[in-house]
């Protein structure tokens, strides 16, 4: 039922990747109430596990042979353990950077309206911190943004990417957009656009929207299915040109520029999701 909360307790072991990558856990549930989103109601609000938790769990998998963990969080940048008063996943990265034989570290998911200096700070003087973050902005207008929910707005969301490509220049951004939102506008899809045009992400997840039963966005009008089509066609579009951009593909006898480029780009269903896409377009 969507009016009680179901309480979420995630596994005490790490997810094994392969032996030299673990996923570890540092919170769960979730605090923001996105107007579109099912997971608040499902997982329930914000619990954080504790520093020393954490800490032993990614000394155990190092003395193991793992050479990079992952942290994860539905907000991770928001983690506040029950031993700290404020957001703590600064601290922690400095004491997980201490750990003999870990070589790499990354998080994710990050919220923009978390993301703070002292965070930003980390991928400058960080060693073991890899140069990436998943920053989703989700929609390029201002209007919609707030319609939600997100907290922050399209210039803001700009200026933190500038922030980290100060922190640190060649730094990776991938990012979440949704397209078709209750009353979304072809207009205010070119803002979206705009947005991938401006920041070039290195990876891009696209989804169209969908309702989620109990969710303030399900009961809306005006679903934004007119920009669904030319999104998938800007979509396939903007990866094959940003990837080429990148020069992360190389040219393999008896295929087309476009397949090369796919080729590179995606990931097991995401990649094929664009190839299908470029296809149905005449692309390939």
């Amino acid at each position: 039922r969507m009016d009680r909360p179901i309480r979420y307790r995630p596994s005490a072991r790490p997810f094994r990747s392969s032996t030299m990558k673990a996923s570890v856990t540092i919170m769960h549930g979730c605090n923001n109430y996105c107007s579109y989103c099912v997971v608040p109601y499902v997982r329930g609000p914000e619990v954080s596990r504790p520093v020393q938790d954490i800490v032993a769990e990614a000394r155990a998998l190092a003395d193991q042979g793992v050479k990079e963990i992952l942290l994860l969080g539905q907000n991770v940048n928001s983690y506040r353990p029950p031993e700290w008063k404020g957001p703590a996943l600064v601290p922690l990265l400095e004491q997980l950077e201490l750990i003999a034989g870990l070589e790499r570290l990354r998080f994710t998911t990050s919220h923009p309206k978390d993301l703070s200096p002292e965070l930003i700070q980390c991928f400058a003087h960080m060693e073991k911190l890899c140069s990436h973050i998943h920053l989703p902005f989700q929609a390029g207008s201002n209007r919609v943004l707030k319609s939600m929910r997100r907290g922050y707005t399209r210039e803001k969301y700009m200026d933190l990417i500038g922030e980290l490509r100060k922190a640190k220049p060649g730094i990776a951004v991938t990012s979440d957009v949704m397209v078709g939102f209750p009353g979304e506008t072809q207009e205010e899809f070119e803002l979206t656009l705009e947005v991938m045009r401006t920041v070039e992400f290195d990876n891009l997840f696209s989804f169209k929207y969908s309702d989620r039963e109990g969710t303030p966005a399900a009961r809306m009008e005006g679903v934004g299915r007119g920009v669904l089509a030319a999104f998938v066609s800007a979509d396939a579009h903007y990866s094959m040109d940003r990837a080429v951009k990148a020069g992360t593909w190389e040219k393999i006898p008896g295929r087309s520029l476009s397949e090369c480029t796919l080729g590179v780009i995606g990931v097991g269903n995401c990649g094929k999701a664009v190839l299908r896409r470029a296809r149905a377009f005449g692309m390939t």
